[in-house]
């Protein structure tokens, strides 16, 4: 099975926002909002870490990325689009929140 590089990227959301509830989690012991406006799977770790700092410097105040990897069989509907183009957008796998990498003040790691 081949290893596959997955990417979340989003905005971490203020603890006065309407949905921060929904998408509360933990960091590291703290309370954190991630909103993940993307989810891509890459086939090259390399382009991955890029596509993630690229989405992050570009980013507000807030935004953050997310790096792992997992071993997975390429399904035949997909087979194409990341062996061909190299990523699977909108891509929902496992989702691992640790290592995250922040752009801006929320991130009390910063």
């Amino acid at each position: 099975m081949p290893k596959i590089y997955m990417v979340e990227v989003g905005v971490e959301l203020d603890k006065n926002h309407e949905e921060y509830d929904v998408y509360q989690c933990k960091l590291n012991g703290v309370n954190h909002a991630l909103y993940d406006e993307d989810t891509m799977a890459f086939l090259d770790k390399d382009k991955a870490f890029i596509f993630l700092n690229e989405y992050v410097d570009k980013g507000v105040r807030g935004t953050y990325g997310v790096l792992w990897d997992i071993e997975r069989k390429i399904e035949t509907n997909e087979e194409e689009e990341l062996i061909n183009q190299g990523v699977l957008k909108n891509e929902f796998l496992p989702r691992k929140i640790d290592n995250v990498v922040f752009k801006g003040g929320l991130n009390p790691y910063a």
